[in-house]
């Protein structure tokens, strides 16, 4: 006797219909931060880094941007990205507004990145090696 399941799994949307390719959908190319956006990115054959922003509340408009970094993240909940760069021994992150084509804020971080995630609407916490950092916007 099976009894139905109380998660209901339902496939919205293919990222490759947008051009993006399905090898990039794994963790540390791809990030979910709220149910409005999805950040994918790519690298392509000539090392170029480009970032797609994806707003899954408004029919999976697609932003694509080329810009250096490791990783991004979109806000919650307004058009603000941040963005990491950073090596073995310490890393950078920018919080740039992209209506506003303006960085918010620049910290560097004397240690390697472990984990981000947006803490509320203005901070942005970031856990290194030995530290837990809040970045306020």
């Amino acid at each position: 006797f099976m009894q139905s399941s109380p998660i209901k799994v339902e496939e919205k949307f293919k990222l490759t219909s947008l051009g993006i390719p399905a090898d990039v959908g794994k963790q540390g190319n791809l990030t979910m931060e709220s149910d409005r956006f999805i950040c994918v990115k790519e690298a392509a054959a000539d090392g170029a880094i480009s970032f797609n922003f994806v707003d899954v509340s408004h029919g999976f408009k697609n932003q694509k941007k080329q810009m250096k970094g490791d990783a991004t993240m979109m806000h919650p909940s307004k058009n603000i990205i941040t963005l990491r760069t950073g090596g073995d021994t310490a890393c950078s992150i920018q919080i740039v507004d992209l209506t506003k084509k303006q960085v918010l804020r620049e910290v560097n971080i004397p240690e390697p990145h472990q984990y981000w995630h947006w803490v509320n609407e203005n901070i942005v916490g970031v856990v290194g090696t030995k530290t837990i950092y809040h970045i306020d916007i």
